[in-house]
């Protein structure tokens, strides 16, 4: 997840310097990763593309994540159709709202810096504070 600066000027000037205007960011495991997609497509699109998982993550998804499916079937809150699983009325709205609790955990809260001088000037602080000590 990436976080590009709020300046118009300092945007214009990264990009056509050929640097992407991010301020702030952060990484994710491949099984994040998968959770995150995994949910946006049941909570936003309401189906789940097995051949498109595969592809993307190099992973069966049936196999990998039979309990889970189980689970979430038990429940009434997906079926599974020709290579897709689709959210039911019930699993619609339980994809909601447990994507944007996701979304909401990954998300970073108050991104430090607004601006890519902002970021950069706080390097300088911490690394002369650091030279300092």
């Amino acid at each position: 997840r990436w976080y590009n600066t709020y300046s118009p000027e300092e945007y214009i000037r990264e990009v056509n310097a050929g640097k992407f205007p991010i301020v702030v960011g952060r990484e994710f495991s491949q099984e994040q990763k998968i959770t995150m997609w995994f949910m946006y497509e049941l909570g936003v699109w309401h189906k789940l593309d097995l051949d498109e998982f595969k592809c993307r993550y190099g992973v069966n998804f049936k196999k990998n994540y039979r309990k889970m499916m189980l689970f979430f079937k038990l429940l009434g809150l997906v079926k599974e159709n020709n290579g897709y699983i689709y959210t039911t009325k019930k699993g619609k709205l339980f994809f909601n709202n447990y994507f944007e609790k996701i979304i909401t955990e990954c998300a970073i809260p108050n991104p430090p810096f607004r601006t890519i001088t902002e970021r950069e000037k706080a390097s300088i602080i911490n690394n002369q504070n650091y030279d300092a000590n």
